[in-house]
């Protein structure tokens, strides 16, 4: 009998439901463990070819984006359209038993912070000339303008666990918001309630710039892992 080979195709998009080119998708048979790679062209479109029938699990990656994975039966030819989400911000804060509170800042620190207010004027700068120049009319999509931490706040460790030698790690979920704000701060694993505490409320006062996608003010999903050390 003649073996028969598909095909699988379809387009990309990201949450605005413009295109997405240039990402990488990866095709893996997960009986015999063959392996497709392409990525989609400028239109967003992709097409894997010279497929046997097989259960295969579908991988696409793009800077800025969520990874994607879908399974995907293949008993003959098929398209499937994938809608990429916004990937989440990652932060990692170390808080060390016994550590002096910041002092007044010294010219160094004054000089870290106007360079860093310049870098946020830039980054604004660059968005609003990106958005200006029509950026929002074009068909492709994924121009991510990414949240910059302009304010950050470090929680006090609690001075009763801290003679104790209680540690540990407290990882958060949370939003930023359109206005750069934090909001919904949820403890997903637990150190220790008085922990739990300082640090969400550390995290509830942290300020991002606006985060655009195509122009668009959008949320970001933000994981937060705080890391409470206690002297040795």
């Amino acid at each position: 009998a003649q073996a028969r080979f598909y095909s699988l195709g379809g387009a990309v998009v990201d949450p605005t439901n413009r295109v997405l080119p240039d990402v990488a998708l990866v095709l893996a048979n997960t009986t015999s463990g063959a392996k497709y790679e392409v990525r989609s062209d400028g239109a967003g479109r992709y097409e894997f070819v010279g497929l046997p029938p097989a259960t295969y699990s579908l991988e696409a990656r793009v800077p800025g984006f969520a990874t994607v994975t879908e399974r995907v039966i293949i008993p003959g030819s098929a398209q499937l359209n994938l809608r990429l989400r916004l990937g989440s911000l990652q932060e990692t804060v170390n808080v060390i038993a016994g550590s002096a509170p910041p002092g007044p800042p010294d010219a160094a620190a004054l000089k870290r912070r106007e360079e860093a207010r310049q870098r946020f004027a830039e980054v604004e700068r660059r968005g609003k000339a990106f958005c200006s120049g029509g950026g929002p009319a074009t068909p492709v999509g994924g121009n991510i303008l990414v949240p910059l931490k302009q304010r950050h706040v470090s929680p006090a460790y609690p001075a009763h666990l801290e003679a104790g030698g209680v540690a540990g790690t407290v990882k958060m979920e949370a939003v930023i918001g359109t206005d750069g704000a934090v909001r919904d701060v949820q403890v997903v694993e637990s150190a220790h309630p008085d922990l739990d505490l300082v640090a969400a409320d550390a995290v509830r006062q942290w300020r991002f710039t606006t985060t655009l996608l195509n122009c668009e003010p959008v949320e970001v999903n933000m994981t937060v892992t705080m890391n409470f050390k206690a002297q040795q």
